[in-house]
């Protein structure tokens, strides 16, 4: 049986200082063009499915989650583009 092409997408920036158990306060870059080339390249090789790492997430003052708005933005153009998003790595 062939294995399903999957992807997971992070925070590039908090991956810089993260050990895969907490996040950073950090901020990601809007670089428009260079993320869509990327996504589209997911398109073209066939991946299935996305999943989105918890670090897409920042906690705000009330210790709510939140999803990041560039993430949002980025699931809701896979989707477009007939790829499953999830919404989760573990946890």
């Amino acid at each position: 049986m062939p294995m399903k092409k999957i992807a997971v997408l992070r925070c590039l920036r908090t991956s810089n200082n993260c050990t895969g158990s907490g996040c950073g306060d950090v901020q990601m870059p809007n670089n428009e063009e260079g993320l869509r080339k990327k996504l589209d390249r997911l398109v073209t090789i066939g991946v299935e499915a996305v999943h989105l790492s918890g670090c897409t997430k920042k906690k705000d003052a009330q210790g709510e989650k939140h999803e990041c708005p560039v993430i949002t933005k980025t699931a809701e153009y896979l989707e477009q583009q007939g790829i499953t998003v999830v919404r989760g790595t573990h946890h």
